[in-house]
């Protein structure tokens, strides 16, 4: 009984009955839905005229080269999740050769029911290869906004361009990465958040319709687990196990 007391005391929420806080999932969405979206269409943008996409500085004569556009949001190029999106991101990078770019990009305004929560990325990495484009960037090169951080972490998301690489509007979005970090003191905790196989489907942008998330925190006398599974339907939820089971589903928040 003791036993059962301490364990409980330790693991609140872990039975997955009241909403936890997935904050730091949220952010790794936004991060991932919104680089990887102007990343690919600027990339391409450099081959062919793309749609959203005002390139000032062409980058596709000779390589190595740098080019300049900006990507204007809206319901022509809605963002892949949360929001249709409105203002521009304004985007610089080097081209080691035509599918090999190395970018840096500020998001101006945000979407139409909040503010997008980055503000800046660098040294995001893009290669393009059969019809897929792999977007690559450390979260410790990501600024975001209302206080959250991506910390030290590693993410890609790859897009699917469905064979019509000047229209984005069909593409399709993977996200995989993981992020940790660590509290010291008396209470010190190690906290680990990843993304595994999370697909961002243009049928649907309240939620991922596949893949899912884990959070793990570790204290010196506890842990807790929390599954989050990414579900078909577009509802704008997900669903939420804690460590000792029991799942509900919770709401999705990905602009603050």
């Amino acid at each position: 009984m003791r036993w059962l007391l301490a364990l409980s005391l330790a693991c609140v929420g872990c039975f997955g009955s009241s909403d936890v806080d997935l904050s730091d999932i949220e952010v790794a969405l936004v991060a991932g839905s919104s680089i990887g979206h102007s990343a690919s269409m600027t990339a391409a943008a450099m081959s062919a005229p793309v749609a959203c996409v005002n390139v000032t500085q062409p980058c596709s004569a000779a390589f190595p080269c740098s080019g300049v556009a900006s990507v204007t949001l809206g319901s022509a190029c809605p963002l892949p999740l949360g929001g249709v999106g409105n203002g521009e991101v304004a985007i610089s990078g080097s081209w080691a050769a035509s599918d090999m770019a190395t970018l840096g990009m500020m998001f101006g305004l945000g979407v139409s029911d909040g503010s997008v929560s980055l503000s800046e990325a660098i040294g995001v990495k893009v290669t393009t290869s059969m019809g897929h484009q792999t977007v690559a960037y450390a979260g410790q090169d990501v600024t975001v906004n209302q206080g959250a951080a991506l910390g030290q972490s590693s993410w890609t998301v790859d897009v699917d361009n469905k064979m019509t690489p000047t229209d984005p509007s069909d593409d399709l979005y993977t996200i995989n990465g993981a992020q940790q970090g660590a509290t010291a003191g008396s209470g010190a905790t190690v906290a680990q958040v990843s993304l595994t196989s999370v697909l961002l489907d243009p049928s649907c942008r309240q939620n991922p319709t596949a893949g899912m998330g884990v959070i793990q925190v570790v204290g010196s006398s506890s842990f807790q687990e929390t599954i989050v599974t990414f579900h078909s339907a577009c509802d704008g939820k997900v669903d939420v196990k804690g460590t000792l089971g029991g799942t509900h589903a919770q709401k999705l928040v990905l602009f603050h």
